[in-house]
């Protein structure tokens, strides 16, 4: 018999935490994706990156070899501190990017 905390607390809690993040970091990780291929999409349309760090970085390096190592370090840094407010909220933030991105990719033609 599996032996349990009690209510609101203990193994069950973190559990329900550790699910909830796995979730959300699967939704993360499909915004990452389409985050690099608008991103690449827009820079090949003229855009601009509109982060500073990444767009010096885009200067020196292959923008997708810079990319990829980044959203990769974010995925799992995610995941480590298995908190899954903090991906939920992040995953909100690349909504946003992303529909930035689809934006200046089809909607200002």
């Amino acid at each position: 018999m599996a032996e349990t905390e009690g209510a609101g607390g203990g193994a069950d809690a973190y559990g329900r935490n550790q699910a909830m993040n796995t979730a959300f970091l699967v939704i993360f990780l499909v915004l990452q994706i389409a985050d690099i291929w608008t991103t690449l999409t827009a820079l090949k349309q003229g855009g601009r990156e509109l982060n500073p760090f990444l767009a010096k970085l885009f200067k020196r390096f292959d923008p997708l070899s810079v990319m990829v190592p980044v959203k990769l370090a974010g995925v799992w840094a995610l995941w480590y501190v298995n908190l899954w407010g903090l991906t939920a909220l992040m995953c909100v933030a690349y909504m946003w990017v992303v529909f930035h991105n689809l934006d200046e990719i089809y909607g200002s033609k």
